[in-house]
């Protein structure tokens, strides 16, 4: 049976997005993969690549990458939703500066170690103007750079 009523496409396309992240925690990342790449072509079709939903979900399938070695892939949707939520939001809008963290995190499992520290650092400063010192998503960015630090041994 086809669904055809747009709030029943856009609530599938929630529960898909909920469902993928709850597989992401549960390492279930076959089941994370399928979910959250429906929930972002139903959101996509909507709404559009540059909404906040679309970029939630493709930010979703870039950590299932992530998780599942695919870097490359994984890489290239980060870059995507970080370059979106510029253009959308602000170069220093919370959920920006969020994109930028997790881009540096895919740096840090490339190993590219320059790169993620550089992003690190530039993270940590955007968020302590923007948000504070002590915001718990600043006190995250210090901790993920002290942790590429500590894998580089250093």
């Amino acid at each position: 049976m086809e669904v055809t009523n747009p709030e029943a496409i856009l609530r599938r396309a929630h529960l898909l997005y909920k469902g993928g992240s709850y597989a992401l925690e549960k390492s279930a990342y076959a089941d994370a993969e399928k979910m959250c790449n429906e929930s972002v072509m139903i959101f996509a079709g909507a709404f559009g690549k540059e909404e906040r939903c679309t970029l939630a979900s493709i930010g979703n399938l870039a950590v299932t990458f992530m998780k599942q070695d695919r870097l490359d892939e994984a890489e290239k949707l980060e870059v995507e939703v970080m370059k979106a939520k510029k253009k959308v939001l602000g170069e220093e809008h919370p959920d920006t500066l969020l994109s930028l963290g997790s881009l540096a995190t895919m740096y840090v499992e490339q190993e590219r170690w320059d790169e993620a520290e550089k992003l690190g650092v530039e993270v940590i400063e955007a968020s302590k103007r923007v948000l504070g010192d002590e915001h718990p998503d600043t006190l995250t960015y210090i901790d993920n750079l002290a942790a590429t630090f500590m894998k580089q041994e250093r």
